[in-house]
């Protein structure tokens, strides 16, 4: 099978709308986190244990979301 331009094309495209998506996630997902930060540390608040256990999924999704974004030529 042959690919043509226009098919390369579109792959790499749609690649590079999966990076813009993985990298506007990660900002997200960090900037959820510092924001629980700032309000513990500079704010005062006291999170319950709950909330503190809330926050691995960030923890672990915000780097791995990075990590997507590095390697641009990943099929």
């Amino acid at each position: 099978m042959t690919t043509t331009p226009n098919a390369i094309n579109a792959n790499d495209s749609s690649r590079d709308g999966l990076i813009g998506t993985a990298l506007f996630i990660a900002v997200v997902l960090a900037g959820t986190v510092l924001m629980a930060l700032g309000f513990q540390h500079i704010g005062g608040y006291i999170p319950c244990k709950l909330c503190l256990e809330q926050r691995l999924p960030y923890y672990i999704g915000a780097p791995l979301m990075a990590l997507t974004t590095k390697n641009k030529h990943a099929p």
